[in-house]
C-alpha cells in the first residue's frame, strides 16, 4: 500500500471534453508549467501529436499511455 499525497483541487472553466485548441490555452494559463504531462483521454494517435506540441512549446515531458497501460507516477 502507498500513501498517495496530493492535492486535489477543482478547475474552474475545464471541460474533460475540450478540444486542442482549449486543451493548449488551459497549460498557456498555468503558472508555473508543469513538467510532466500525461496526455490519456483520447485515441492514442491524437494524445501523441498533443503530447508533442506540448513538449515544444512548453518544453516539459509528456507521455500519452496505450489503452490499458499502466502508468507508474511515483
Amino acid at each position: 500500500m502507498v500513501k498517495v499525497g496530493c492535492e486535489m483541487a477543482t478547475i474552474d472553466g475545464f471541460s474533460g471534453h475540450s478540444d486542442r485548441r482549449q486543451l493548449l490555452a488551459f497549460v498557456d494559463s498555468m503558472n508555473p508549467k508543469p513538467r510532466n504531462i500525461i496526455c490519456h483521454h483520447g485515441d492514442y494517435y491524437k494524445c501523441s501529436e498533443l503530447g508533442k506540441e506540448l513538449r515544444d512549446k512548453y518544453r516539459c515531458r509528456t507521455y500519452a499511455p496505450k489503452n490499458l497501460e499502466t502508468v507508474r507516477i511515483l
